[in-house]
């Protein structure tokens, strides 16, 4: 049986992501996808990708056309990434310079296609740029290239963590736990930052975009991070309650006989709530 089969391998690549808009639920549209001895895979969503996708594929060397099988823009930034990368898909191995190269260019034609089609539709459709989410990470099985990439300025890709081993790296959406023990271990690769890798090189990172790059930051901080805007929101809620309790309370004891003290009651109720809301005593 399977699970009594030792593997091995320099690369592994594990991906479960909910259907893309529009894509049919099928074995084809699966991660990961294989272009020959690249191995493909994306967190996130083609802005526009619908209304260019004809156009994309008519783009692409016919030589790449029998390796694409589904219909999503996934598989089809893969197969843009091939179409960019220098000696392809005549080598079995590719260095980090032409895996990098490759995929900044992809990036580059994907979001300069999503810019296409909202200009075409006018600013009341997105008055940001074209809000895709670009978490891309490509392997020819020695070499890893990833990037964490929105390409919104004012909204955030899907995160993306990292974790140096002796053996090479690993990349998630998640750490592998959130003890404390195990965050110290992890960083958040920052908002529009590609991560490289090779045995000969090591972990390398850098920014793609100079003008709305986040640096990266511990798993740790992050998580505390989140913990403490949860919390804030948590006590927002419960004044937020308290006051219309309160509220209802005084309405109670001192119900209104009049127009006049039923309005200015109510006053008193969204200030009081607006009050604990923004205020509170924590």
């Amino acid at each position: 049986p399977p699970s009594q089969v030792a593997l091995e391998s320099r690369a592994v690549f594990a991906h479960v992501r909910a259907a893309s808009p529009n894509s049919t639920q099928k074995e084809t549209n699966s991660h990961p996808f294989a272009f020959h001895t690249l191995t493909w895979l994306h967190n996130g969503h083609v802005w526009g990708f619908e209304k260019f996708r004809e156009q994309l594929i008519a783009k692409l060397p016919r030589k790449l056309l029998p390796l694409v099988a589904g219909d999503t823009d996934s598989e089809l930034a893969g197969a843009v990434f091939a179409s960019h990368l220098a000696g392809f898909p005549y080598r079995k191995t590719y260095d980090l310079v032409a895996l990098r190269a490759a995929m900044l260019a992809t990036v580059a034609n994907l979001r300069e296609r999503s810019l296409r089609v909202h200009e075409s539709e006018g600013s009341d459709v997105c008055p940001d740029m074209p809000p895709s989410s670009l978490n891309f990470a490509v392997s020819d099985g020695t070499s890893l290239v990833v990037i964490r990439f929105r390409s919104s300025m004012s909204e955030d890709p899907p995160t993306l963590y990292y974790r140096i081993v002796p053996e090479g790296v690993i990349v998630a959406s998640e750490p592998s736990s959130s003890d404390a023990e195990t965050l110290r271990e992890w960083t958040l690769l920052g908002k529009n930052r590609m991560l490289s890798y090779s045995p000969s090189t090591g972990v390398h990172v850098e920014c793609v975009c100079p003008h709305s790059c986040d640096d990266d930051v511990s798993a740790a901080a992050h998580f505390s991070g989140r913990s403490e805007a949860d919390a804030v929101v948590g006590k927002g809620l419960v004044w937020y309650a308290a006051a219309t309790v309160l509220a209802f309370l005084l309405g109670r004891r001192w119900p209104a006989r009049s127009l006049s003290e039923e309005l200015a009651l109510s006053v008193v109720t969204v200030l009081l709530a607006w009050w604990c809301l923004t205020t509170p005593p924590w």
